[in-house]
Parts: C-alpha cells; structure tokens; sequence
C-alpha cells in the first residue's frame, strides 16, 4: 500500500469553527445500539448508482496508490472539494479509470487535478487528519468492540470505504495517541499470547 500526502492544500491543524451538525457518531456510549458487540466489526460502501446511470468498471485493476487530501470540515465553506473527493472514491470499481468520468464534465478542484493529470493511475483520495483517523479506519472498524474498548480507543458507528463524506473532523473526538493505541490493538488481535 502506498500513501502520499499532499503538502501544498490548507492547513489541517489550524482552529476549527465549532461545528453546526450532531456529532452523536464521533464517539458512541457504550449503551447506544449502534455500540452493540454485534456491531462489531462493521464498514459499509455507498454505491456508485447514488450518482451515475452507469460506470466503466476495469477488467485488469491496477493496485490503489493512496493520497491524503487536506479537507477543512468547517461549516459555512464551500465543500467543492469535499464532494470531489466522494465522487471520485466512489467510482472505485473503475480503478485507474476513474479521472476518465469524474473529471467529465466538472473540473476537478486543483489538488486532484494535480493527481488525476498524471494519468491512469488507481488513486484513492483519503482526507488528512492529525489523528491518522481515516488512513487507518478500514483496520480500526474490524476490531471488536472488546478491542476496543481495552485499548481505550472510543466506540464509534461503523465505517466507511473507501472514504465518501464526514462534515466533522474526527481528531476532536479521538486520543492524540489513537494510531499507537491502534496498532496494539491489532497485535493483540492478530497475534494473540
């Protein structure tokens, strides 16, 4: 797996605006439903037929090469990017394709373009955050709720991949040492004493 960052969009550490929707799924109590063990593990994927009639779907997908993209999840700002993002992850099943498509028609906000210009390439576009939250959250949303808990990481709804939308920047409701607490979380899953 490769991740590039790109180091030349927004600043992601700067102060965020208080945000102006619920945040009940940043960080669940242990009682909700949604928190249930049977929950546990659990990632969804929205269907490209949200948005498209039909999509070219690669035969011989090359490998996705990973690129975080800095998003600013503050309200009021436009979210042209943000939507270019979950348009073009959610033409996954066209692989190295995709620029063909989501660039038709609209133009691509610059950060993308930069990518989407090198040609057919297999990119997955992953917002950047402090908390390596969505680089990592395929592997966060299959531990069990057990997990979890024991590693003192917060019960969260399940997941999403590849990444579409999220209006709320998860750092706020993460620990600071969410990627170390992570990865002995998955030791102690994978290779069990």
């Amino acid at each position: 797996m490769t991740i590039t960052t790109m180091t030349d969009a927004a600043d992601i550490d700067g102060d965020e605006a208080e945000p102006t929707i619920e945040t009940r799924d940043m960080a669940l109590d242990p009682e909700d439903e949604r928190a249930d063990p049977d929950m546990y593990p659990c990632m969804w994927n929205a269907s490209a037929g949200f948005l498209f009639k039909a999509v070219l779907r690669a035969q011989d997908p090359t490998p996705p090469e990973y690129v975080t993209v800095p998003l600013t999840w503050r309200s009021g700002e436009p979210h042209h990017l943000e939507a270019a993002v979950a348009e073009w992850n959610m033409l996954w099943e066209a692989a190295q394709f995709r620029r063909r498509i989501a660039a038709a028609g609209d133009d691509l906000p610059p950060a993308l373009e930069r990518v989407a210009d090198r040609g057919d390439i297999n990119v997955v576009f992953v917002p950047r955050t402090r908390t390596r939250y969505h680089e990592y959250s395929p592997l966060f949303h299959l531990l069990p709720r057990g997990t979890v808990e024991r590693h003192g990481l917060p019960l969260r709804a399940r997941g999403q991949w590849p990444f579409l939308a999220d209006w709320i920047s998860p750092d706020r409701y993460l620990p600071s040492d969410f990627e170390a607490r992570l990865s002995r979380a998955w030791a102690g899953t994978v290779w069990r004493t």
